[in-house]
């Protein structure tokens, strides 16, 4: 018995040991039992040093792992919450609207519509020392959807202060007055105040919720109304923790487009609030097919006043190869994702896009070279650098699908997962981590040819150093292989958490080679 235990330690120190990749020292934690492939996923790092993942599936509930400062499984449970049905969920009509960790509870709000009833609002509080359930509760209901006409929830959470926001948008709602709402919570899940969003004047149709961010004691948001069938107005507002109104002035910097999609971020170094907008002329927002026109908006939170207007013109970046669909060595994408950097300068992540449809169904989207553009405070263009890559993913994805991400859940379909960059503002340089072939380096290089990821099990994870790199090849494989083998090692960038502080990046590994093993991996980068 003393051998068999002293074999079990010595398995464990090894799948806790570091390993080390070219630049980055890398933990390890045991394999999971077996790879999470429906549901939702999500990595938490809490601010006591642990580290929880959350697998949210409809025949298990939740199920909770944590693993200490020293990365060991110290917690594997399942929690079924009751929703006041069967304890079930259903993948069709459920959202994660969102999930984060507050000290040591993970929260959770899941959008669920069951038959008869209108849309609700969850709210799912889960103890990590003991992975039971604190507390479910419906915590707002949005009116009943109609047919081409959909409600929805949204939520933002403040990492420094732990406050968070409801927002409620009725689209069915008949008074313009009563579309917006927003319910604002203290981290102890005390509501503060609530108030619709209304305009002071200004000849307006009805609103529509795009975006909103919480910072401290306020609540800033996006706000559009679409006038006509190709043009709109934008409007931004704040709310105060101790007011029970919102504050609201009218923007131009969407000339005439509607404002269809928008990231918000707060910089610290100006103390000021920067948006990445996404303008469409599209009569249906739910058909655009990735045709936007974008811009930076740098604003004073307080005054709401604007500061730089920044449009933004379609990279100028050298294709040198071929890819799918990309046969003229051109450069069109869109933006992506959008991060402000440790020194205040800014990111915005752009992909090519093109889709695969049925009639009006998109049945698959590619996600193809991304280009990192770098943006100095004052808006200035910096640094453009290609990343040449081409993931297939099947359904429609979101254009802002990576900020989608970060605010609620993966959702796990396929190998949609694997298929998505990651950008990590280092203790040291900018990094874009993404999977693809390893055999694409050589191939750019010999035919001038960019093949297109599909399956993923053949591919290895890799990074590009931004700060550093000079032409479309410099790129490393994250854990140190130099040369293609069938050891395929491959990470769920969709699922990946970065803390700023201890400058550490978990997310999970995938390991192909004899037999298919998965565990969370910590990497200092």
């Amino acid at each position: 018995m003393r051998a068999f235990n002293f074999l079990i330690f010595v398995f464990l120190l090894f799948n806790i040991s570091p390993s080390v990749s070219q630049d980055f020292k890398i933990q390890e934690s045991e394999p999971l039992k077996e790879e999470p492939v429906v549901g939702w996923l999500k990595i938490f790092q809490l601010s006591n040093g642990k580290t929880a993942l959350l697998h949210i599936t409809e025949s298990e509930g939740f199920h909770v792992w944590v693993y200490n400062k020293e990365r060991k499984l110290v917690l594997d449970k399942f929690a079924k919450p009751q929703f006041k049905s069967k304890g079930q969920l259903n993948l069709r009509t459920t959202e994660i609207a969102s999930a984060f960790d507050q000290g040591t509870e993970l929260v959770v709000f899941l959008s669920l519509e069951e038959k008869k009833s209108p849309p609700s609002l969850y709210r799912v509080i889960i103890d990590t020392n003991d992975g039971k359930l604190k507390s479910e509760e419906v915590v707002a209901q949005l009116q009943p959807h109609k047919k081409s006409i959909k409600n929805k929830f949204l939520v933002r959470h403040d990492e420094k202060s732990g406050n968070y926001a409801i927002g409620l948008y009725n689209a069915t709602e008949f008074s313009k007055n009563n579309q917006v709402q927003i319910a604002f919570y203290s981290a102890n899940h005390t509501k503060l105040t609530e108030a619709y969003f209304i305009p002071s004047g200004g000849d307006y149709k009805a609103l529509r919720l795009v975006e909103f961010m919480v910072l401290d004691n306020q609540v800033t948001a996006l706000v559009a109304s679409d006038i006509g069938t190709y043009k709109g107005t934008v409007f931004i507002g704040r709310l105060k923790s101790d007011q029970d109104f919102f504050y609201v002035k009218e923007k131009d910097f969407n000339g005439d487009k509607k404002l269809a999609e928008a990231v918000l971020k707060f910089n610290p170094h100006e103390n000021l609030i920067v948006a990445l907008s996404l303008l469409t002329y599209a009569p249906d927002l739910n058909r655009t097919y990735g045709l936007y026109s974008s811009n930076l908006i740098v604003f004073d939170p307080e005054s709401l006043s604007t500061k730089y207007v920044k449009d933004l013109d379609v990279p100028n970046v050298e294709v040198n190869y071929t890819s799918f669909e990309n046969k003229d060595h051109k450069y069109i994408g869109v933006p992506s994702d959008f991060h402000v950097n440790r020194d205040g300068t800014y990111a915005v992540i752009y992909e090519r896009r093109f889709y695969r449809l049925k009639g009006s169904v998109v049945l698959a989207s590619l996600l193809g070279d991304a280009v990192v553009s770098t943006f100095s405070q004052e808006l200035r263009l910096q640094k453009e650098t290609l990343i040449p890559k081409n993931h297939f993913l099947g359904g429609d994805i979101p254009v802002l699908a990576h900020n989608d991400a970060r605010n609620r859940a993966s959702k796990l379909f396929g190998s949609n997962q694997y298929k998505c960059i990651s950008y990590v503002n280092g203790a040291e340089s900018n990094y874009l981590l993404y999977n693809d072939l390893f055999s694409n380096t050589q191939e750019i290089k010999d035919s001038g040819k960019l093949a297109t990821v599909s399956g993923i099990s053949a591919t290895d994870a890799f990074y590009t150093n931004i700060n550093k790199a000079t032409n479309n090849y410099d790129r490393t494989s994250l854990f140190g292989k130099k040369e293609e083998s069938r050891d395929y090692q491959f990470c769920m960038f969709s699922t990946a958490d970065y803390d700023q502080e201890s400058h550490t990046y978990a997310t999970l590994r995938l390991n192909a080679h004899e037999g298919k093993t998965i565990q969370v991996i910590w990497i200092k980068i």
